[in-house]
């Protein structure tokens, strides 16, 4: 699999100590998890063209993730993993439609390329969203215990899908 970082361990390091919460936030961490696509080759095979190779790296923008100094905790940290899980799961979606794409043209390709990326890069932050308000930030134990379950088995799977991780999920 052409996912570099995919099992990252989150750690303190990857944010900025803020000396109190932004304006206007009420959680006491913020995680920006990414991935950016790299070395992609494609081809024409039987007349069809796809993506033959994609590298996508999964990396945390340190500058946009922080954490209130004094609330580093073990379970804040693990609740901001999960985060970083979420966008992991929609990158190996990423990357597995990518490569199944086949297309009349190189313009239909990046079209279609462009179109799955929008709609994963949609569903990751509803989840992550839906995340955080079913979690309160980690604050509910239950329900953060529910996540972490459903996130570590959909990821653990190849074929884990976000479609799968919000149909697990549920409502509370």
């Amino acid at each position: 699999m052409a996912l570099e970082n995919f099992n990252h361990t989150v750690r303190w390091s990857d944010f900025t100590t803020k000396e109190s919460r932004p304006t206007g936030e009420d959680e006491d961490a913020h995680i920006e998890a990414l991935s950016k696509a790299a070395n992609m080759q494609g081809m024409k095979k039987d007349g069809k063209y796809k993506v033959s190779s994609i590298k996508l790296r999964l990396y945390v923008d340190k500058g946009a993730s922080w954490a209130v100094k004094g609330t580093k905790t073990d379970e804040l940290l693990q609740h901001e993993q999960r985060h970083f899980d979420i966008t992991a799961i929609g990158a190996r979606e990423l990357h597995k439609r990518v490569l199944e794409l086949r297309t009349d043209s190189t313009d239909e390709l990046m079209e279609q390329m462009k179109t799955i990326e929008t709609e994963i890069q949609g569903l990751t932050n509803e989840l992550n969203e839906l995340y955080d308000d079913q979690t309160d930030h980690s604050r509910k134990k239950a329900r953060q215990q529910h996540w972490n379950t459903n996130i570590n088995a959909i990821k653990k799977r190849d074929t884990g899908t976000l479609n799968e991780l919000k149909k697990a999920v549920g409502k509370p």
